[in-house]
């Protein structure tokens, strides 16, 4: 966990560490996994009334493509961490596990592809078409709607 002891005297300190991926109890599934440890780098700076934590934290993820199936890994990175607490409300230690978490949480696409480029599978015979075309050939698909293209307007 991240964990900050807010009782100190200090002004400001710096607090780096790499935690493992399963403090965020993240379930693994819907083709996405956090595999890799999380990364941060904080500086906690403390005024008379208020703590003010700043920094980064990264990881990779695991997914697996929405169009071709074909898993493959990403970094996320989130800068610009800014958190503020007032001291009078805060206890002996702030955990910012839950905070952290959900920034990597808002920062999973809803719908992750391996590249813009993916051409993902051919819907009749599952072949990934980025390797090249299958051989199937397009049959024209008909639509109840096509009899509306002889409806006379006049």
């Amino acid at each position: 966990m991240i964990i900050i002891k807010t009782r100190t005297k200090e002004d400001h300190f710096d607090l780096d560490g790499i935690e493992s991926s399963e403090i965020f109890q993240i379930s693994q599934g819907e083709g996405v996994s956090f595999q890799d440890e999380v990364e941060y780098h904080l500086r906690i700076q403390k005024t008379t009334k208020e703590l003010i934590v700043m920094g980064s934290v990264k990881t990779v993820v695991s997914y697996e493509c929405a169009r071709c199936l074909k898993a493959f890994k990403e970094e996320i990175k989130v800068d610009n961490l800014l958190y503020s607490y007032a001291l009078d409300q805060l206890g002996e230690q702030l955990d910012l596990t839950p905070l952290v978490r959900e920034e990597f949480l808002l920062r999973l696409p809803i719908m992750p592809v391996c590249s813009e480029e993916c051409r993902g599978l051919c819907p009749q015979c599952g072949k990934n078409l980025n390797d090249g075309p299958c051989g199937c050939h397009e049959k024209e698909k008909s639509s109840p709607f096509d009899v509306l293209d002889d409806f006379p307007i006049e």
